[in-house]
């Protein structure tokens, strides 16, 4: 029986997730149970991220890989007017949700960001969270306007969080309040972000390859392969492969290990 994994969680420190039972055929070698059963390291195993170096007006300066494997890696984009404004993009692992999982995910975000600018300081509000679908192939995403100040300075800024190929792919533009306005960085987020969703690549592999069938309310989708196999979208094989990175595009590796497991039977003990 193939697991379908659905993470219930996405902000730093706080990934979960559980596990679903979906039809689907065994793997050709079985990994040890650990591994059969773990998100990261099993039904992801390893993934690849082929991004754009280059947006219409933006450059890719620097690219952070988090400690924590759950967290993936964001790509810092500056404007080539050098005005005062930046974009992060992040790439990090979500499964299979369904509608409900990912507004919550959303919602546990900015609640985290709210949190993050309280702590610090300074003030963050958050206006005008509402669904939102990617023009290009009709991907599930939220969006929403954050406002916050920073040692005397008001900011202007907007998040939109999507669901991709297994993947969160997530854009966080800020600028000072008088360079853009909160309805401008929303706008022009929208823009990049559906030029980041239309030439990025995600490819994963893993025990995700055995998944064929999903409850009707998965936001991911299933497609069939040349040989007739039927996979979910985003994991196309059971073994890694590397992708071709054409120039103007980068390339990030995901090589996933499955976390130990603690028994609670061994916690009781210590």
């Amino acid at each position: 029986m193939a697991r379908a994994w659905r993470k219930v969680a996405g902000v730093t420190g706080l990934v979960a997730a559980m596990a679903i039972g979906l039809g689907g055929g065994a793997l050709a070698s079985e990994p040890p149970a650990e591994e059969s059963t773990a998100f990261l390291g099993g039904f992801l195993r390893e993934s690849r991220v082929v991004y754009p170096t280059e947006l219409r007006g933006w450059k890719a300066q620097n690219e952070h890989r988090y400690e924590d494997q759950a967290t993936g890696v964001s790509v810092r984009y500056m404007p080539t007017d050098e005005s005062r404004k930046w974009l992060d993009v992040y790439f990090y692992p979500a499964g299979v949700l369904n509608a409900e999982e990912l507004r919550r995910v959303v919602r546990s975000e900015l609640d985290s960001i709210d949190r993050s600018g309280s702590e610090d300081g300074g003030e963050t509000h958050v206006d005008g969270l509402s669904a939102y679908s990617l023009p290009e192939g009709g991907l599930p995403a939220y969006s929403a306007s954050l406002r916050f100040e920073a040692s005397g300075t008001t900011y202007h800024s907007a998040y939109l969080l999507l669901l991709d190929r297994l993947y969160y792919v997530k854009g966080r533009l800020s600028a000072e309040a008088d360079v853009m306005s909160a309805s401008q960085a929303e706008a022009s987020l929208k823009r990049l972000m559906s030029e980041v969703a239309s030439r990025t690549l995600i490819t994963s592999s893993g025990g995700c390859w055995t998944v064929d069938q999903l409850p009707s309310d998965m936001l991911s989708r299933t497609a069939v392969d040349d040989s007739g196999h039927r996979h979910l979208v985003g994991c196309d094989s059971a073994e890694p492969w590397n992708p071709e990175v054409d120039e103007g595009m980068r390339e990030i590796r995901f090589e996933y290990r499955p976390q130990p497991i603690v028994r609670e039977s061994l916690k009781k003990e210590a």
